[in-house]
């Protein structure tokens, strides 16, 4: 929880910096401030929590932990797994 809130808050902090490319179009594809570069980088560690996470969901459906229970996730994985074509 504190890894995706801080990432979550670095990425609000760059969505409210101003950027010269908001103001200067032509200046967009420079990227001179680096908000592009450290928006992906952080997208990159929020996709990798997740994964992690449905990683960890998924091993603990093959142990068979946790089936008593069911949440969004393990539907969604559920989902997944049966590959409906018409879907």
């Amino acid at each position: 929880g504190a890894e995706v809130r801080d990432v979550v808050t670095k990425m609000n902090e760059l969505l409210v910096t101003p950027n010269l490319s908001d103001f200067y179009p032509g200046l967009a594809w420079f990227d001179l401030q680096g908000v592009k570069k450290k928006m992906k980088v952080l997208a990159k560690r929020y996709d990798n929590i997740f994964e992690s996470m449905i990683d960890q969901r998924q091993k603990m459906n093959r142990n068979g932990v946790g089936q008593e229970s069911k949440d969004f996730l393990q539907v969604l994985l559920k989902l997944k797994d049966e590959a409906d074509p018409k879907m």
